[in-house]
């Protein structure tokens, strides 16, 4: 799913993820801001040799991953996984069904490439890329460590044939502070916790455009890092404002989800929590199968939505490098094995009733998953209600005089300026 594009002067080339381990189940300064726009038509960034197949969904925490029997995908990111501790881990893993990134501590950094390469990248690619999916170097790196990871990284391109990435969270949600560092990974974890900060909701809407516009342009990719732990848990909304915050953060360009593994993932004190949790699970990597239809190739966007009921004013995030307006209703456009999938969310604390207009079906019903009905199909047109921050995921069959024009048609990116106020389109990709 790709959305949204930097406004710049210059071309875009497409070339080509925080605890101190991590388990995993499984989105350009502005030199003026009334120059920014976010365009909807941004192409799909271009892969490295690897392309990914498996939806990364999962959460943060220290354990031996065949101990770990909760999520599937999983991935495992372990601290204590030195030169020594390589193989044994990785056989571990294999053995489970459990997939490692290799941790590099940040003295490691500090080591000539040679040992680095010798000691710690070689002997982890040796093991096949169903079990060793990449390297991640040690999380929120200071500026001063730049030249290193850089330098990492272009050993890791070099010395890996089959061009597994580099991963870890920068820590930043900005779009200039990012900038800073896409040179220093292939995926970036982008964190968003608007309970515990006391942002609004819409806040990851915000942190997965910031993704979009500073490393789509160079080709880097990045999961959504969503909050599991502190006010939130003790919220009596807070399983549906997690719901909320992955959703967003999918439809905002986002190729996987992570989570803290903290107290919210104790389901004797937070059973609703966790109970979310697995929901969220079996829709992107069980039965509900949406992980491959985030990750398959992107459609043109054409859907576009008009709200019937409810505020029309924008959601305004102050806290970027400066105000973003966003649409309350998010949504994108998937197209998978022959059937047009729409995510969509409503990022606002006000109930809306909306209708979708040019959903690419001549079916009579489009299916609302996971919730047990379908809603009235007309000429690609159809109505539904969103209450405060609620989520919901239509598909139908594709008509099939669109089926071709929406797999094959190709996007371009389109750079302009302008000179009217700071506006930030819907992600909804309706141009």
């Amino acid at each position: 799913m790709k959305i949204g594009q930097i406004v710049t002067l210059f071309p875009l080339v497409f070339v080509l993820v925080m605890g101190l381990a991590v388990v995993i189940w499984p989105v350009a300064v502005h030199p003026d801001p009334a120059a920014y726009v976010s365009d909807v038509s941004q192409p799909t960034p271009m892969t490295q040799s690897i392309t990914t197949t498996i939806f990364p969904f999962g959460y943060y925490g220290i354990e031996v991953p065949v101990e770990n029997n909760q999520f599937s995908p999983r991935v495992h990111i372990d601290s204590s996984m030195g030169p020594e501790n390589i193989a044994n881990v990785l056989n571990l893993a294999e053995a489970g069904g459990v997939q490692v990134y290799q941790y590099l501590p940040a003295g490691v950094l500090s080591l000539p490439l040679m040992d680095l390469r010798d000691n710690w990248v070689a002997p982890a690619i040796s093991f096949s890329p169903e079990v060793m999916v990449g390297f991640y170097p040690a999380e929120e790196p200071g500026e001063s460590e730049i030249p290193a990871m850089v330098d990492l990284l272009n050993l890791v391109h070099e010395t890996d044939p089959l061009g597994r990435p580099v991963v870890t969270y920068l820590g930043y949600s900005s779009i200039s502070n990012i900038r800073r560092f896409m040179e220093t990974v292939d995926i970036d974890l982008l964190g968003a916790y608007p309970t515990f900060k006391g942002y609004p909701q819409g806040f990851m809407t915000g942190v997965m455009d910031s993704g979009r516009q500073a490393l789509w342009p160079v080709g880097k990719r990045f999961y959504g890092v969503p909050e599991t732990f502190g006010p939130i848990l003790e919220d009596p909304d807070g399983p549906m404002l997690l719901r909320n915050n992955v959703y967003q953060a999918v439809i905002g360009g986002a190729e996987g989800i992570i989570f803290y593994n903290d107290t919210g993932f104790d389901g004797v004190t937070y059973p609703a929590f966790q109970a979310e949790l697995d929901e969220l699970r079996e829709e992107f990597v069980g039965s509900g199968n949406l992980g491959a239809v985030v990750l398959s190739p992107d459609p043109p966007q054409v859907v576009s939505h008009s709200v019937l009921s409810g505020p029309v004013d924008p959601i305004e995030l102050d806290m970027f490098e400066f105000t973003r307006k966003y649409e309350r209703m998010q949504y994108h456009l998937e197209v998978y094995e022959g059937e047009a999938y729409l995510l969509a969310t409503n990022i606002g604390g006000d109930a809306l009733g909306v209708e979708f207009q040019n959903f690419p079906s001549v079916a009579t019903n489009v299916e609302v998953l996971f919730e047990g009905h379908s809603l009235p199909l007309t000429a690609g047109s159809f109505q539904d209600t969103f209450a405060p921050y609620d989520v919901h995921i239509y598909k139908a069959v594709v008509d099939p005089a669109e089926l071709a024009p929406l797999i094959k048609q190709t996007y371009l990116p389109i750079l302009f300026s302008t000179s009217e106020p700071a506006v930030v389109l819907p992600c909804n990709l309706s141009n």
